[in-house]
């Protein structure tokens, strides 16, 4: 099952990069939504705050973005915790938010 939904994730992220949000969506959706390890649900959270931003669906993408600041205290993987910072100051940078990137 941790292969699995660490396969799903990759699965998802490749999707989310090659610009096909429509397939990555679902795929991030569930494995954030139903995932067994935290810090899996957690980057995945993250990958799909990128794709919804990407598939200009905002509001989504900065819910999902605020879903997963809220959980960083809890998350102690560094590399995780670089990965959801850094597409925090992205979006928000995108988004004219040059004080909060």
């Amino acid at each position: 099952p941790a292969q699995r939904e660490h396969y799903d994730y990759l699965r998802g992220y490749d999707r989310a990069f090659a610009a096909d949000v429509d397939r990555a969506i679902p795929i991030l959706s569930a494995l954030r939504d139903e995932g067994k390890d935290p810090v899996l649900r957690f980057r995945a959270g993250a990958t799909l705050a990128n794709a919804l931003y990407s598939a200009r669906r905002y509001r989504e993408a900065f819910e999902r973005l605020n879903s997963a600041l809220d959980q960083l205290p809890q998350i102690t993987d560094p590399e995780a915790r670089a990965q959801v910072l850094s597409v925090a100051a992205q979006l928000y940078s995108m988004a004219g938010q040059a004080e909060l990137a």
